[in-house]
């Protein structure tokens, strides 16, 4: 019951943002008594961080899943994010900052500690292996990427009404892919349709 819960309860969010989807919304999705929902977790913060918590979990990095090819390993996570994120309601992020500060804290903890030294590692490999230029700062890169999640979903900047998330997630990262590769790594990459498909 609690992972039916738990799914349930980020799909909700995810297609509607979290601050509309109430308990009782929750409990009624899944056919049960609001109880139900309190038995597993005290209040909506908790169900937030746990359902967010779920997610990450899905998308954490693993050390041994990594390819030997640095360019291939790094299109197939940011394949991986943007596959996970892509149904995601741009009002979720905006609802986890301003409602759930735990909650964001913990989104901030996976991009800080865990990606962000993913990206570190991959520059760094991907710079002995030739495939990237030689003159970049793998922590500066780093931070930038890391900065390109926040900025996609900034409704400031790209509004959905102007502007399609998947276009723009395609957009930003196959600069970034442009911009840090060589021609030896850009060989890797199939500038058309396909990549359209591997990065976003």
């Amino acid at each position: 019951m609690k992972e039916k819960i738990l799914n349930t309860a980020f799909n909700l969010y995810c297609r509607y943002g979290i601050k509309s989807i109430s308990m009782d919304t929750v409990a009624q999705e899944i056919g049960a008594s609001k109880k139900t929902i309190y038995q597993w977790f005290e209040n909506k913060d908790q169900l937030v961080e746990a359902a967010l918590n779920e997610f990450l979990e899905e998308v954490k990095i693993k050390p041994e899943e990594e390819e030997e090819n640095s360019v291939l390993d790094l299109v197939k996570t940011l394949r991986l994010h943007n596959q996970k994120v892509a149904g995601i309601n741009v009002s979720f992020f905006f609802d986890l900052q301003k409602y759930h500060t735990k909650a964001n804290q913990q989104l901030e903890a996976y991009l800080n500690n865990e990606l962000r030294p993913y990206f570190i590692n991959n520059l760094k490999r991907g710079k002995a292996q030739g495939f990237y230029w030689k003159d970049i700062n793998p922590e500066i890169v780093a931070n930038l990427c890391i900065a390109t999640f926040s900025v996609v979903v900034d409704q400031e900047v790209f509004p959905v009404p102007k502007y399609q998330q998947a276009e723009v997630r395609y957009q930003v990262f196959r600069l970034f892919l442009l911009g840090i590769l060589t021609p030896a790594g850009k060989a890797f990459l199939t500038l058309n349709s396909e990549e359209k498909i591997a990065v976003n």
